[in-house]
């Protein structure tokens, strides 16, 4: 068995990983790509929501605070995209929920080959 490396990481190292950072227990399987992919995907979604919400209150702001100062009101309110927002949330949710999915399946599946017990 010279050159085979042994599985050593618990389950539980590869669970809390990628709980506290998407994508996480795929680099610490050692899948690179997958891991940028799922880190990507995650933080990509969270960024266009947090951006789209920010920009929806920051014109309604300025709506508001244009009524105080008698400006004439043809401007339509700005409207949030409600179909955007669940979009993104239901994308980022599955990047998140399969990525810790996806790390534990490889994780224990490399785990069986190796003939060690869970943790």
């Amino acid at each position: 068995m010279a050159g085979e490396k042994i599985y050593k990481k618990p389950v539980s190292v590869l669970l809390m990983s990628a709980f506290i950072l998407p994508g996480m227990g795929q680099f610490v399987n050692g899948q690179m790509f997958k891991g940028v992919i799922f880190l990507m995907g995650t933080f990509g979604p969270l960024i266009a929501l947090v951006t789209h919400i920010i920009l929806f209150f920051t014109r309604n702001f300025n709506m508001i605070w244009d009524s105080f100062n008698d400006v004439p009101a043809t401007v339509t309110p700005p409207s949030i995209s409600i179909p955007l927002v669940i979009g993104l949330v239901i994308a980022f949710l599955f990047f998140y929920l399969y990525g810790m999915i996806d790390a534990y399946i490889v994780a224990h599946k490399k785990m069986q080959k190796n003939n060690q017990p869970l943790l």
